[in-house]
This record gives C-alpha cells, sequence and structure tokens, in this order.
C-alpha cells in the first residue's frame, strides 16, 4: 500500500484502510430525520423492538399509522435494529484489550484484527498513544481470544497489551428522548444535572449487568430464531415458520419461552451528534466501590454521552465508548474531574479515537 499527495492530502494510492465506517454514515443521514416524536419511537424500540407496534403505541402513546410510516422512514433510510443479547446465553463473553503496536506494525495487526471473526470492536486511538482498541468475543471456558493476541505477539505485530475479561455489555446506543430538545432540535448534553443526578442515584444496581445468575442456553431452534430477527427486525412469526418449515405457533413458543428472556435490548444505532462534528473517544473506568460504579450507570445508561459500556468481571471498573461533541471537550473533561473531586470514580484513562478506523460487528456470532 502507497501513499501519495493528492491536492494537498495524504490519501491511499489503493483502498483505504481507513473507509468511513459505513454504520456511522447512515447513522449522520438518519440523525437529520431525527425529531422529539422519532427520539421518542427510538427510546422505545430498545425496550419493545420494532416489531411489536401495540407495545411501542402503549408506551409512546402515538398512533399505530403514526409508528408504522416514521419506524418503515428510518428503515428505509438505513436504519439499523439488532438485539442486543445476553452473551452467555450464546456461551460468550467479551475481552476488552488495549494494544501498542511494534513499531511500523500499526497498520497491519489492524487489518488482521479487524477481519477476524472474533472481533467484535476495533478502533485506534489517536491520542494521548498510538493504541488499537479492541473488543473479542471469547467463547466462555476457553482463551480463544488470548489465543489469537499471543499469536498475533509471537509474530512479531504486539509489543505489549492490556486485557480484561467482561461480562453482558451493559447497553449499546440507548438515548432517552428526555434528552432531545424540542427548541433546539437537538441531543443535548447535560452536565450539571448529571453529576447532581449521580450524586444521588440509588447504590443499587438499575441496569442490567448480569454476570452470576444462571443461564438457560439457546437451543439449535432458538438460536435460528434469534438469526432471523437479527437479519430482520420486523419478520413475524408467520414468515419465520413458512421459511423454515414450522409452525408460526411453535416459534412463537421458542421466542416467548427463550429467546425474549435472552435479549437486553434492541439496539437503534442512532448518533446524538454527527460524527464529523464529534470526538469518539475510549474511557476506562475505575470506581472506588461497586456501590459508586451503579451511582454512575444508573444515570449515565440513558444519556447520549455513553455508546457503549463493559462491566469487568470481578471489578467495580467498565469500559465505555463515548461520544462528545467537538464544542463540549472541556465540559467533558469537567466532567470527570468533577467526578473524580467528589469521590464517585477512582481515575479515568481516556483515548481519543480515529472514527473511521472503527468498525463494528453489532450482533454476535448466532
Amino acid at each position: 500500500m502507497r501513499l501519495c499527495k493528492h491536492r494537498g492530502e495524504v490519501v491511499m494510492s489503493e483502498k483505504g484502510v481507513f473507509e468511513p465506517y459505513r454504520l456511522f454514515v447512515t447513522a449522520d443521514r438518519i440523525l437529520e430525520e431525527i425529531d422529539h416524536v422519532n427520539a421518542i419511537i427510538v427510546e422505545a424500540i430498545w425496550k419493545h423492538g420494532p416489531r411489536n407496534l401495540s407495545e411501542l403505541g402503549r408506551a409512546t402513546k402515538i398512533a399505530r399509522s403514526t409508528l408504522t410510516y416514521r419506524i418503515e422512514r428510518l428503515l428505509s433510510l438505513g436504519l439499523k435494529i439488532v438485539p442486543v443479547i445476553h452473551l452467555p446465553y450464546i456461551s460468550y463473553e467479551v475481552v476488552i484489550a488495549k494494544i501498542k503496536p511494534r513499531e511500523g506494525k500499526l497498520l497491519a495487526l489492524y487489518e488482521r484484527l479487524a477481519d477476524h471473526p472474533l472481533l467484535r470492536f476495533i478502533a485506534i486511538s489517536i491520542a494521548p498513544h498510538r493504541e488499537i482498541y479492541v473488543r473479542l468475543y471469547n467463547k466462555v471456558g476457553t482463551s480463544e481470544a488470548l489465543d489469537l493476541l499471543t499469536k498475533l505477539r509471537d509474530e512479531g505485530l504486539i509489543e505489549n497489551m492490556y486485557f480484561e475479561v467482561c461480562g453482558d455489555d451493559v447497553l449499546t446506543m440507548n438515548v432517552a428522548s428526555e434528552y432531545f430538545s424540542r427548541e433546539e432540535s437537538r441531543y443535548v448534553y447535560d452536565w450539571k444535572g448529571w453529576i447532581s443526578e449521580i450524586e444521588t442515584s440509588p447504590t443499587v444496581e438499575e441496569v442490567v449487568i448480569d454476570e452470576v445468575r444462571a443461564y438457560e442456553e439457546l437451543d439449535d431452534t432458538d438460536r435460528i430464531v434469534l438469526k432471523m430477527i437479527t437479519e430482520n427486525p420486523m419478520i413475524d412469526y408467520v414468515d419465520m415458520g413458512a421459511a423454515l418449515g414450522v409452525n408460526y405457533q411453535t416459534l412463537r413458543y421458542h421466542y416467548l419461552k427463550h429467546v425474549q428472556r435472552s435479549l437486553l435490548g434492541w439496539n437503534s444505532f442512532v448518533l446524538p451528534v454527527r460524527s464529523y462534528e464529534s470526538y469518539v473517544a475510549r474511557v476506562e473506568i475505575v470506581f472506588p466501590s461497586t456501590a459508586k460504579m451503579n451511582m454512575f450507570l444508573n444515570t449515565m445508561h440513558k444519556t447520549p454521552l455513553i455508546m457503549e459500556v463493559a462491566k469487568v468481571k470481578g471489578k467495580p471498573a467498565i469500559f465505555t465508548g463515548q461520544i462528545f461533541p467537538i464544542g463540549e471537550a472541556e465540559n467533558f473533561l469537567w466532567f470527570y474531574e468533577g467526578l473524580q473531586a467528589r469521590g464517585i470514580i477512582e481515575k479515568y484513562d481516556l483515548a481519543l479515537l480515529i472514527p473511521n478506523s472503527a468498525k463494528v460487528k453489532p450482533a454476535p456470532p448466532l
């Protein structure tokens, strides 16, 4: 791959390594469609899914015809909706790794990891260090993810690495409609309000971070149903049955008894701010106690700041993906310094990511 100059810019003469991530591009386009009503619909989809219009209507008080039109409109623009799954139900967990490549091996290592079937998320940090940040699937009871990283280190691509094993993801892009301002027609970042709310938030867990509950593993039919609704969130039992040659009532039974219990929610990939007008950050946060961590998550899981969270197993610590407007950078730092001064967090580690280096697999392997 050769770099060349073109109209004053450095460009790739072959296929670029960092191509604009399709979901980010689509999310930017969908953001143009987000008004107060669509913000309410997107939030409700998280809890009830896009197909259950009766539940959505009861939750939003929006007419069924309006719901149908608006959801179809968003889907036609490319809105991606996928179920967020309790990973232990499909025998997976997440490994978060921060990797420093060997000198001159950054792009080679990125390409190797970006194409690997275990990958869930990858991005390169531009500051403060030249690192690759990855989330990998790992089959419970195995060391697949660690074996992959060890192999790449033995091949001379990795200088050093730090990793943690996490359980379920807590959330993914669940933006509460209360943060969409009718007057300004945008999502707002209420830094002072968040600190006040965190300080008075319950110390018991209100957000699902399940790592101790006994899970009933899905069988083959459950996995097929889950795969079908991942590929088409609007599919109904009749269409599923016709495709599989199975009575739709059987599929409905599997969904209600097994599949529905495995769902954390439904991820509607909507950015609260345009990707090209924002900073995308990886923030690792260590808390002085589990109670303080719960106070933070109970407040922040619904805000536009937090895109995703993974909880480190056995520690009061989380890995988060965060997005905020470029003009809010000072407020962002004030927010975390304020939380640290108040004893809510013990420490935080921040890295800014190259947005076009981000790649995501929204759904786990099924």
